[in-house]
């Protein structure tokens, strides 16, 4: 009797314990590099105080830059585990509304009150139920299924050049809509295009990027007049010792079962972006690098010894970019499809409205413009 009452109680809390495994809700959010620093800090401030502060763990070493992170703990009450995993804003949308794969960080994850760093890089392949999107979705490839969203900020990016232009090049401080899609259509200019200097004809400017998966890159393209759909010409560059030696024209890839031709594809993070751009150029290729990024990688890319140029004559600031003078922005949107429901969607609306009145990089409410479209008119 004793061995059979021991079994049936050893059942019971394997019941338990299971029931309190399926009772726990998992919300996987794919998308925006540009926005992770943001998302990451709403989510972690949406989770319940008590009885227990959220657990939570990322990749790498920096929180707000991770490209992967878990978050254990309690949502209004329920059991959630929120899982991220950042891909690209286009990639979002792709991955969410065609119902594709995405690895994100296993259940397993070691997490801790105060936000574990290192973790593995992956292991569970799931289909992501919200997307964070620098894009309207009609700005992407990906238009059907159409995806609910709600418009949770504003993200700024900036053009930025790389390292010799901060050490030697004081007059390559602007970019032109013009200058960017003769740039990138072309790959490189004469730095004198830049300049107004004759003599630095004897130099170039390189374009360097991000892979087609980005949202940067599809504002970019949109605010200057590159084309959302444009084929480019962008570098990869060879660097070791801080010196770039050599380059190729980006070679052509795939990117979610999407082949891009060669120099049509990029870097498919931009914090690693950032990172190149402080290197040095001049002695291993003749020329320069200009790029695009969002205003944290850019400011990660700066102290990397990179160097801020303005766009259209206009440097950013956060009251050029509320008055209208500054227009390399674009809305976030939290995207996913109509089926989602119960826990999930609470949860993500939840999410939404902390990014809305708290979180976001830029809030709605300090913007006295706006646009209808990806590089749209910028109206008051």
């Amino acid at each position: 009797m004793k061995t059979l009452k021991t079994l049936m109680l050893a059942g019971l809390a394997g019941l338990a314990l299971n029931s309190e495994a399926l009772a726990q809700t998992k919300l996987l959010i794919t998308g925006s590099t540009a926005y992770r620093g943001a998302t990451h800090t709403a989510i972690r401030n949406i989770f319940d105080t008590t009885p227990t502060p959220v657990s939570y763990a990322y990749a790498g070493t920096s929180f707000t830059s991770a490209g992967k992170a878990i978050f254990v703990g309690k949502v209004a009450g329920n059991d959630v585990i929120i899982k991220t995993s950042w891909s690209g804003s286009v990639g979002g949308v792709q991955t969410v509304s065609q119902g594709l794969t995405v690895d994100f960080l296993t259940d397993a994850t070691t997490v801790s009150p105060a936000g574990t760093t290192g973790a593995a890089t992956g292991g569970d392949l799931q289909v992501p139920d919200v997307a964070m999107s620098d894009t309207f979705q009609a700005a992407t490839p990906f238009k059907s299924p159409v995806l609910t969203f709600t418009t949770v900020g504003v993200v700024p990016f900036k053009w930025v050049a790389s390292k010799d232009a901060a050490l030697s090049i004081p007059l390559l401080n602007n970019i032109t809509p013009q200058l960017a899609q003769v740039l990138f259509q072309n790959g490189e200019l004469k730095l004198n295009a830049f300049t107004g200097v004759p003599t630095d004809s004897a130099y170039k400017v390189y374009a360097i990027g991000r892979d087609p998966d980005s949202g940067t890159r599809l504002t970019a393209f949109a605010e200057s007049g590159v084309g959302v759909d444009a084929t480019v010409l962008q570098y990869q560059p060879t660097a070791s010792g801080g010196a770039v030696s050599s380059q190729v024209p980006w070679p052509a890839t795939t990117v979610n079962g999407i082949g891009f031709s060669t120099g049509n594809a990029g870097y498919g993070s931009g914090g690693t972006l950032a990172g190149v751009m402080g290197n040095t150029s001049l002695a291993g290729i003749g020329g320069v690098y200009v790029t695009y990024l969002s205003t944290g990688d850019a400011g990660t890319a700066i102290t990397a010894g990179a160097k801020e140029i303005a766009y259209n004559g206009v440097t950013y600031s956060a009251t050029a970019l509320a008055e209208g003078q500054y227009t390399f922005w674009s809305y976030e949107h939290l995207m996913y499809k109509s089926s989602l429901s119960g826990v999930k969607l609470s949860t993500a609306t939840a999410l939404a409205n902390q990014l809305i009145n708290t979180d976001a990089t830029v809030k709605l409410s300090t913007m006295h413009v706006s646009r209808l479209s990806d590089g749209g008119n910028v109206t008051p």
